[in-house]
């Protein structure tokens, strides 16, 4: 369930220390909403492989971006990724499509936390939106 190391801090079920002068000091509980990040993407051709559909390391690149920023939103320090628990790809995102992430906290631990992302493609001409994808860092 790790998914985020946080230099100079350590998290204990929702409630974050950090380092300041050499002594860690606690800051206040934070609901989960507090740490919501949403980006937008168009899938352009160079997103693409041979057949359309956009290529799964750039969607994962964008997917760790959002989390990182969710992860730093909730405790306000730098944060790193330590680990994906999973990914799932449930529809297939072509060039044209407008790409949707939306992150937040999931849990938080004694020094680590999980941010689970969902991933909607949006249709720009008929506005549709699928569940594309899902991640859980």
């Amino acid at each position: 369930m790790s998914a985020f190391s946080l230099k100079n801090a350590v998290l204990t079920k929702g409630k974050c220390f950090y380092k300041e002068s050499g002594k860690m000091q606690e800051k206040a509980p934070k609901e989960p909403s507090v740490s919501k990040v949403e980006s937008r993407y168009i899938v352009m051709p160079q997103h693409a492989n041979q057949y359309g559909t956009a290529f799964g390391g750039i969607i994962v690149s964008w997917i760790d971006v959002v989390a990182s920023m969710s992860a730093q939103k909730h405790c306000a320090t730098e944060a790193v990724t330590a680990g994906i628990d999973s990914i799932s790809f449930k529809e297939p995102i072509y060039i044209g499509d407008h790409v949707v992430l939306k992150a937040c906290v999931n849990y938080v631990g004694r020094t680590s936390m999980e941010v689970g992302v969902h991933i909607i493609k949006e249709d720009p001409v008929s506005g549709k939106k699928t569940e594309a994808m899902t991640a859980y860092l």
